[in-house]
């Protein structure tokens, strides 16, 4: 029964972990979009997205393949 708990108590552990990991990487993530938008020009949003989705989406090892037309969107919905 102490066996059972002690392999619960670890997988929580490791559950715990990898939420704040991934709570960390949502706050850089958040972080980076208000120092683009309170420090960047309306025109210069697009490329600093850009450069914002190479940096937290293609880096992730848990995407595959890259999909343009999301980029396209994102850069539409920006305003010149």
């Amino acid at each position: 029964m102490s066996s059972v708990l002690e392999t619960q108590q670890q997988r929580i552990k490791r559950n715990d972990e990898k939420i704040r990991a991934k709570n960390a990487h949502i706050q850089h993530f958040v972080l980076d979009i208000h120092q683009c938008i309170s420090s960047k020009t309306p025109k210069e949003y697009p490329d600093e997205l850009i450069t914002l989705y190479k940096r937290y989406v293609l880096s992730s090892d848990q995407i595959s393949v890259v999909d343009p037309k999301g980029i396209e969107g994102m850069v539409r919905q920006v305003p010149p």
